[in-house]
């Protein structure tokens, strides 16, 4: 159970389910009891709030709402347990037929029948052979289906009648109050009873619904349909397909198909289910192609329209008519991919948010695509080129910045985007994988493997030997979630290993993987909710030294004159990103210091200060900042006996109650300078600790220091000295990644202004 999932009309998520473990065992016995009808259920339990979600822009219109039940949390808890209970019973008793997809364990819903229905297409296409198509789509399928159908649909399945009276009590248990979200308010009505229909949003109400067709599946198995498989062995007659509510029927003849109108149209009468006109439609074919009837065919007041010469049916998010539109579907997807691409990276969201919208908002847009059309390698590289493209348009992708750190992730100081390549890798891999296991199960997935061994299974055992270094026969027998997460370390190590390879791009990568530096928490920064994403993938090109300076602009137009690369700034030394960023003599006093030195120890000395107290504002800090027992001198210049040289530290922290004393200094060098500046430090002030010892001697003293890249480099000493300033661990861990915030954006500030670039974003 999610954490975070939309709360019931309760408002408590799963996280308080979960964390308050004392109600655990209340829960078992409360919900066993209801489950078993020894108590009644309660009123507030089945009470759900209803949210009504635009399907399109057309907002004005009732139909274009689809309505999602929010339930409790508590009811989940029990509905989940109901379902298990359910698909158990279809499991282990073959209950659904294997035309239907929806609800079933082991089932890639969608997939599935694209698969199915792409291999009977192509037969058609390719042997000319003659096929009868009609598309059934029902009006509000969840909405409409009666109670009193769908506990009859249990009792055919020979459920349990603990089970069924559970599902009973639980329908006339139904309410909900339906929400609408306007600009200036919400609208919200009274308690409204369900006399009719399941609950969309409701983990049970899949499983509900499906049973309720299960009998159609029954009938239409005994008409004559379509003979799969290529002309030596059509062994395998296929009659119709549904995913859920989405009916899809296949016949020799318009003598057949009149058959199976007939029983549809019956069977729904019956139930009280009604037909969307508008996407029922059928398709006549003859010898691989259309041929018009020229009318509409009419049963038990359905109207079935001929699908039009220039028109294509979508069937589960995919347009066809005697085959799969595949530049038309190709188009449209990317089309779609790239327009949310657009929004998201055009939006106010910060940096990493971003990315994560991306990659769920999206990416998932073309997944659907992978294996049923035929994508090349070149198409797939070229909508990552157009995405990449779009981020430097729009500032977040430097033009020049290494291409394989942008698919790392983020925890080892990559952008953590996923590539299309790799999610059509991945999907590719998971589905020949998926056809190979299910097909001892499913005889339809069986013709499809033999069908498309070439295609599919061919391209992803070979994905497979480049990136697993094994075969695709031996993975069957492994977990599907085990399989894609070894798939997806597979691919994130060869973006890892190719960005470490690269001469200049990979500096970063392996400077932390040197021994004492603290690779996760330098590249903490990125994982920041505060930075936009202009001024990452700017960091980002500080980096991989891709910013264009004098140094740079020099080497690359091969430019013989050695005095147009040097530093505008100091004219003494070549002016390359490097120098700009921590080596200027010139910069040391007016940049470095105020936009990137004090700012990070500016917030460390308000940190330690809420740490004493609580209740104090952010402001500049005083010369001597009085905590009760705690004095804060913030760099005040320090007297002993004898005179020591370094006698200035960023700050001096005394405790008067514990008797201690702490010398404080900050730096931000150059990020391959931390490990040396952290050595001077610790030593530095050595002299000015024995000179105040002999003053205090009754204190205990001792040195520490916060050194931090210029563009986020930390070792591990870091974490144990800020704990040493009377931080916990997690504490400390969140206080270096505001610090390095702060240098980060500091470097950013320092190399625009020292490069007369706009510093806005």
């Amino acid at each position: 159970m999610p954490n975070n999932r939309a709360p019931g009309c309760d408002l408590l998520s799963g996280y308080w389910i979960k964390h308050v473990t004392a109600l655990h065992g209340h829960l078992i016995t409360n919900l066993a009891a209801l489950m078993n009808g020894t108590v009644d259920m309660p009123d507030w339990l089945a009470t759900s709030r209803t949210i009504l979600l635009p399907k399109n822009a057309d907002t004005h219109c009732t139909n274009n709402y689809r309505p999602i039940a929010l339930q409790n949390t508590t009811y989940k808890l029990y509905t989940s347990t109901l379902t298990h209970f359910i698909e158990d019973h279809c499991t282990s008793n073959n209950v659904l037929y294997p035309e239907q997809a929806g609800g079933r364990k082991g089932s890639w819903g969608c997939a599935d029948q694209l698969l199915i229905n792409k291999m009977i297409l192509d037969e058609i296409k390719q042997h000319q052979r003659s096929a009868f198509l009609m598309w059934f789509d029902y009006k509000k399928a969840f909405d409409s289906v009666p109670h009193t159908w769908i506990l009859k649909a249990l009792e055919l399945a020979k459920l349990p009648c603990t089970i069924i009276n559970a599902v009973r009590h639980l329908m006339h248990s139904w309410k909900t109050k339906v929400s609408l979200n306007t600009l200036t308010h919400v609208i919200q009505t009274q308690d409204i009873t369900y006399r009719n229909g399941v609950l969309q949003g409701d983990c049970l109400a899949l499983m509900l619904f499906t049973l309720s067709l299960n009998p159609l599946s029954h009938l239409l198995r005994e008409c004559d349909g379509y003979d799969a498989g290529p002309p030596s062995s059509r062994d395998t007659k296929i009659t119709h397909l549904l995913f859920v509510d989405d009916l899809k029927t296949f016949d020799k003849n318009i003598a057949s198909a009149e058959k199976k109108l007939r029983i549809v149209t019956e069977f729904s009468h019956d139930i009280r289910m009604k037909f969307g006109e508008e996407k029922c439609a059928y398709l006549n074919i003859e010898k691989g192609k259309r041929k018009s009837l020229g009318h509409t065919i009419t049963q038990n007041n359905l109207t079935m329209k001929e699908l039009a010469e220039e028109d294509t049916y979508k069937y589960l998010g995919q347009d066809e008519d005697v085959g799969f539109n595949g530049a038309l579907n190709k188009d449209r997807v990317t089309k779609e991919y790239l327009s949310r691409t657009k929004k998201i990276w055009r939006s106010n969201l910060t940096a990493g948010n971003k990315v994560r919208a991306h990659n769920s908002f999206a990416l998932p847009i073309l997944a659907p695509t992978y294996g049923i059309l035929d994508w090349t390698k070149a198409e797939i590289n070229s909508i990552d080129v157009q995405t990449r493209k779009l981020l430097t348009m729009l500032g977040a992708f430097h033009r020049n910045s290494d291409v394989d750190r942008l698919y790392v992730s983020r925890h080892d100081g990559g952008r953590g985007l996923c590539s299309v390549y790799d999610s059509y890798i991945s999907r590719m891999i998971m589905l020949g994988q998926h056809i190979t296991s299910q097909s001892a199960k499913n005889t339809f997935l069986a013709k499809v493997c033999a069908h498309e061994k070439d295609r599919l299974l061919r391209s992803a055992g070979e994905f497979r030997a480049s990136l697993l270094k094994q075969d695709l026969p031996a993975s069957t027998n492994q977990c599907p979630k085990a399989l894609s997460r070894s798939i997806k370390l597979a691919i994130h190590d060869c973006h890892i290993k190719a960005w470490h390879e690269k001469p200049m791009h990979g500096y970063l990568s392996r400077k932390t993987s040197t021994v004492g530096t603290d690779s996760f928490m330098s590249n903490a920064w990125t994982r920041s909710r505060a930075m936009t994403s202009h001024m990452e993938g700017y960091l980002f090109a500080i980096q991989e030294q891709e910013i264009a300076t004098r140094q740079l602009v020099h080497k690359r137009l091969g430019q013989a004159d050695r005095d147009t690369a040097l530093c505008r700034h100091c004219h003494s030394y070549p002016e390359d990103i490097t120098h700009i960023v921590g080596s200027c003599p010139s910069l040391a006093s007016s940049m470095y210091l105020p936009l990137r030195h004090d700012q990070v120890a500016k917030t460390l000395h308000f940190a330690i200060s809420r740490k004493a107290d609580p209740t104090q504002p952010f402001k500049n800090p005083e010369g001597i900042t009085n905590l009760g027992p705690v004095e804060i001198w913030w760099d005040q210049r320090v007297t002993t006996a004898p005179k020591v040289m370094h006698n200035k530290p960023d700050m001096i922290i005394w405790n008067h109650r514990e008797k201690t004393c702490r010398i404080l200094e900050v730096g931000v060098p150059l990020d391959c300078n931390v490990p040396r500046i952290e050595c001077e430090k610790a030593s530095k002030y050595i002299p000015l600790q024995v000179g105040l010892k002999r003053l205090y001697p009754h204190y205990h003293f001792d040195i520490a220091s916060v050194i931090i890249g210029a563009t986020g480099h930390v070792m591990k000493n870091l974490l144990r000295n800020v704990t040493k300033l009377g931080f916990k661990e997690d504490e400390a861990a969140q206080l270096i990644g505001r610090l390095q915030e702060r240098a980060v954006m500091g470097t950013i500030r320092i190399v625009k202004a020292a490069l007369q670039e706009n510093t806005d974003g």
